[in-house]
């Protein structure tokens, strides 16, 4: 048998609602030089079921079906070393891609091979409201329209937030991405743990392009964990957790003894890390505030740095200090093409 071109990897936990159409999807690609594989990460639902009933029925589903719930970053990983493909495009089990999606990503890519490319998503508002943080996702999955090649992607894409560190909405070679995947340390994450593939990715490709055209990536806004106004305390656990992403790619650099230009932008994510978790904590309850505040302190295990973090995020946007406010006031008030000018500019401070 030979390989397929495209693997679609989808990590699955308790998504069997929204299952049975992702893989449908999948399945329904005018493009057919693909495998599908699923990696139910130990579901409590009937997502184990639904992903043998898929497998029965085409032989392009091969699913993985881990004994335990490892989270994401983990089950992206096996899915990761078990795929077959040439190129890998990651999909949540609880999102869709329009029928034409593998067929213009493997056109794409036959024209032109890159390590990554990126292709528009279309963010569909599940919570109804539209609000600014829908808006924010909209703005951040944006597709850079162009080309980059450089000994230096983890600066030149997320750095600058040409591109955004989620992987999906892009297509890997499976090459790197393997080897990628090979360099992570087991760790349970839920949040930011596609930073945690990405980055180590990054510091590996040298190429990117960005396709451009209507959105082949339906991301659906308000499912899972994101798109929520308020948090509880086990919820806001997960949203803390992210902050070991920075620990660990930290520990992967210096096991790689890396430049010190690549510190200096794990040094930049870090805050974006520890805004992330400030965000979140601000959203708590009243009454959960000080057991939240613990909670974090547990991994930012400096509260200096946490308390500024805090007073920093209450202060208007005007007012906010760093990387932050730049890129506040890029997305709110310049056109694109300054944006990116600007962007420019400062890649360079």
């Amino acid at each position: 048998m030979n390989a397929p071109f495209l693997s679609l990897v989808i990590p699955v936990y308790n998504v069997g609602k929204y299952l049975p159409r992702t893989l449908g999807s999948a399945l329904g690609q005018t493009f057919r030089d693909i495998e599908v594989v699923p990696v139910d990460d130990g579901s409590a639902d009937d997502s184990r079921e639904i992903i043998g009933t898929f497998a029965a029925r085409d032989s392009r589903v091969r699913p993985l079906l881990l004994p335990r719930n490892t989270g994401s970053a983990w089950a992206r990983k096996a899915g990761t070393e078990a795929a077959g493909g040439r190129f890998i495009v990651y999909m949540d089990g609880d999102d869709t891609l329009v029928p034409e999606a593998c067929g213009r990503i493997a056109a794409a890519l036959r024209k032109e091979p890159v390590d990554l490319l990126q292709f528009n998503e279309k963010v569909v508002d599940e919570t109804g409201l539209k609000d600014e943080a829908y808006r924010n996702v909209k703005r951040y999955l944006r597709t850079y329209i162009g080309r980059i090649t450089s000994d230096d992607l983890i600066r030149d894409c997320v750095v600058t937030e040409y591109i955004p560190w989620n992987v999906h909405g892009k297509a890997f070679d499976a090459a790197l991405a393997k080897r990628a995947a090979g360099r992570m340390k087991d760790s349970h994450i839920v949040m930011a743990d596609d930073l945690y593939f990405f980055f180590i990715f990054l510091y590996y490709a040298r190429t990117y392009r960005g396709l451009g055209g209507k959105g082949l990536y339906e991301y659906y806004f308000g499912r899972g964990i994101t798109g929520r106004e308020t948090l509880d305390l086990a919820t806001f656990g997960k949203y803390c957790r992210q902050y070991i992403v920075h620990t660990l790619l930290e520990a992967f650099l210096e096991e790689e003894k890396a430049d010190e230009k690549y510190f200096k932008s794990l040094r930049f994510l870090r805050g974006t890390l520890l805004g992330n978790c400030v965000q979140s904590y601000l959203t708590l309850a009243e009454n959960d505030r000080a057991a939240g505040y613990e909670m974090l302190m547990g991994y930012v295990k400096d509260g200096a740095l946490l308390d500024a973090a805090i007073a920093d995020r209450l202060r208007p946007a005007h007012r906010r200090t760093g990387p932050e406010k730049f890129r506040g006031f890029l997305h709110k008030y310049l056109p694109k093409r300054q944006e990116r000018m600007l962007k420019k500019i400062y890649k360079k401070l």
